[in-house]
């Protein structure tokens, strides 16, 4: 090689003229070895620090180490390439000569661009041989930024007893936050329930809160009480934030009052009366022991050739009505060939209360306890008139009638000298 005295530069051997200023090399030039035909690269800093929305710098120099006269393009491989330029970006270089660049760094203020450290590379490239080309890589960190967002909606809310309001949270940093929220009103008169009173965000994540106020009193009647309150949101690194809204608290509706269900309680008053009154009635065991007098009978005539009046018979006083429920089967016990006191205690063992007693007739030779007239000459006799019963025979109990188709066994000859009451009763009246 042949470098020229008069510009520097470097001509192939055999040249005569300098190619780039025409001066005779035979006296200005001087004969050099060849070079390797390469570049050398340098940066400056090998790790870069900046913050986004800043920038930061890098200084980059480039030798020529070819024999010829190159131009290098300067290139930012890696992330940092869409924020990052070289000033300038091409480098026109002489032989063996050094050129000096810089790269800046401008990372946006933005959660796009993410914290920590990225790597990257710095490439030269020759244009006159896609073979010579030199990179060097190095480290940019990138500082985190906090920065969250809040917003409320609506800002007006009408309700009774409650109201829900929606929360917009936002990280807008570049790196992930945790926040809390909290709510408050100057009187104290409200209560707040968030669904997420705490909650992480990534870099440029949003999130909706739903927020349920309550007012702690209510009231019947009255315009709507405005209540303003105040939602706060705390994060490490982040300013407090707030946002501001009303609860116009409305009057709740008053309660209905249940009327006294009157006729229902009547109702079942009486039907309590009517089960508690009621009396049952039981005609046959009545007329049995004694509880209902019967119609007097008329006496015999004993045969005088006077005309004597009959008594008139006194009439019994009658119970005042009183509601009477009929039972179906009622179990009477059988007094059938007993005397008056044997009777009258069969009765009463078996639940009932005898009333009355069995009383002697002497004019009528008979006894008299159930309002049936018994006559104890029997029926037939000469002279003697017929007995009148105070009843039907219809109307006794079924357990009291004897089979009467055979001479009831137990019944004396003499009547008289009897005790049988059913039998001897029965006798006069068939």
């Amino acid at each position: 090689m042949i470098e020229c005295a008069k510009c520097g530069h470097r001509n192939a051997d055999g040249t005569e003229f300098c190619q780039n200023c025409g001066t005779f090399l035979g006296y200005e030039g001087k004969k050099l070895e060849a070079l390797p035909g390469s570049v050398l690269l340098t940066l400056t800093p090998s790790l870069v620090t900046v913050a986004p929305g800043s920038q930061a710098a890098a200084e980059v120099r480039v030798r020529n180490k070819s024999n010829i006269v190159d131009q290098y393009e300067i290139q930012i491989v890696g992330e940092p390439a869409a924020w990052t330029v070289a000033e300038p970006g091409t480098l026109s270089l002489f032989p063996d000569k050094e050129g000096v660049a810089t790269v800046r760094f401008r990372p946006p203020r933005s959660a796009e661009v993410a914290a920590g450290r990225k790597p990257f590379a710095i490439k030269v490239q020759s244009k006159a041989s896609p073979e010579i080309s030199a990179r060097q890589d190095a480290v940019i960190d990138v500082a985190a930024i906090q920065e969250a967002g809040l917003a409320i909606t609506p800002h007006n809310a009408r309700g009774s007893e409650s109201a829900i309001y929606r929360l917009l949270v936002q990280n807008k940093g570049n790196a992930p936050l945790q926040v809390t929220l909290d709510a408050s009103d100057p009187d104290e008169l409200l209560a707040f329930e968030f669904d997420r009173p705490t909650l992480t965000l990534g870099r440029g994540e949003a999130a909706n809160v739903q927020l349920l106020v309550r007012p702690r009193a209510t009231f019947y009647d009255g315009p709507p009480q405005p209540h303003a309150f105040t939602v706060q949101l705390q994060a490490d690194g982040v300013a407090p934030l707030r946002a501001d809204a009303t609860l116009l608290q409305e009057a709740v509706a008053r309660p209905v009052r249940k009327k006294f269900p009157l006729i229902p309680v009547l109702v079942g008053v009486l039907a309590i009366a009517l089960l508690t009154g009621a009396v049952v009635e039981r005609e046959p065991l009545m007329q049995l022991v004694g509880l209902k007098s019967p119609a007097p009978a008329l006496a015999p005539n004993t045969g005088g050739g006077s005309n004597q009046s009959s008594p008139s018979p006194t009439p019994s006083p009658s119970p005042s009505p009183t509601p009477v429920i009929q039972v179906a089967m009622v179990q009477i016990p059988n007094v059938s060939c007993m005397n008056a006191q044997a009777a009258q205690q069969v009765i009463e063992k078996a639940g009932f209360k005898f009333s009355g007693s069995f009383v002697s007739n002497p004019s009528a030779e008979g006894i008299r306890g159930d309002g049936l007239r018994v006559d104890r000459s029997g029926p037939g006799r000469p002279g003697e008139p017929e007995p009148v019963p105070a009843h039907p025979p219809d109307v006794l109990p079924a357990a009291v009638l004897p089979d009467r188709a055979e001479p009831h066994p137990l019944a004396p000859a003499d009547p008289e000298a009897g005790d049988c009451l059913i039998c001897s009763r029965l006798a006069s009246v068939e």
